[in-house]
């Protein structure tokens, strides 16, 4: 049996807090990334931030897809985060 391809890991955890009366909602990575845009500008039932790992971003071959359930709260409904989503 072959080995399995290491992949990196890019998301890290979610926290979900109130603050001000209003949900606060932090997605921490496991790599330094930078912020590039997100969608929609307003308000919206999905939201699409888009980043770049950087620090020698792993190839393409190397990042798999990941999913992070957010912790269920009171302060918003269920959600989840993927990395890469690109449909």
């Amino acid at each position: 049996m072959a080995p399995a391809a290491a992949s990196a890991q890019i998301l890290d955890r979610i926290e979900v807090s109130r603050s001000n009366g209003v949900a606060e909602i932090r997605i921490d990575f496991a790599v330094q990334v930078q912020y590039m845009r997100h969608t929609p500008p307003g308000k919206g039932r999905e939201l699409n931030i888009f980043i770049k790992p950087i620090n020698a971003p792993p190839p393409e071959s190397e990042v798999a897809d990941e999913t992070l359930s957010a912790p269920v709260t009171d302060i918003v409904v269920p959600f989840k985060v993927q990395y890469p989503h690109l449909g």
